[in-house]
């Protein structure tokens, strides 16, 4: 007795490389997908140090800043400038007044404010500022050298 074979039907070796492919696939695609979830989170919590990081630099220059414009007047302002370390400089109309903030290991917060006037007023009102800007600060190159050759 013969037996009659269906016409079109899928071997069951077929079906099983079909689902062997397809369980790799699925493997494959969620290594991704968790490689891919770990770095957006890597970067997120680097962007958000960063951006800390800023905002405490900014919160000591404003601070630093207040205190400066709470002098009585501006020869006061420029003696406790001096004190701080600022820089000051004058070019005949304006006092310039600048410090730097550290925010990290490669930027500074560098932070200029320009007094109008030689007058001895209270400073408020006649200030400006003029810079307030992050700077890169190149960090030290190690020396790169290998003396294999040297003898």
């Amino acid at each position: 007795m013969l037996r009659k074979r269906g016409a079109g039907g899928i071997g069951l070796g077929a079906v099983s490389i079909l689902a062997v492919f397809v369980v790799l696939c699925m493997t494959v695609f969620s290594i991704l997908s968790f490689t891919s979830a770990r770095a957006d989170q890597k970067l997120s919590e680097k962007n958000a140090k960063a951006v800390q990081e800023y905002y405490q630099a900014e919160s000591k220059a404003e601070e630093q800043l207040g205190a400066l414009l709470r002098q009585k007047n501006i020869e006061d302002l420029l003696t406790l400038a001096a004190q701080d370390g600022c820089d000051i400089t004058n070019d005949g109309q304006n006092h310039y007044i600048s410090y730097v903030i550290q925010v990290n290991e490669i930027q500074d917060l560098y932070v200029e404010i320009a007094l109008s006037g030689a007058n001895q007023d209270i400073p408020r009102g006649h200030w400006s500022k003029q810079k307030w800007e992050i700077r890169v600060t190149e960090p030290e190159q190690p020396d790169e050298k290998l003396n294999v050759l040297k003898r």
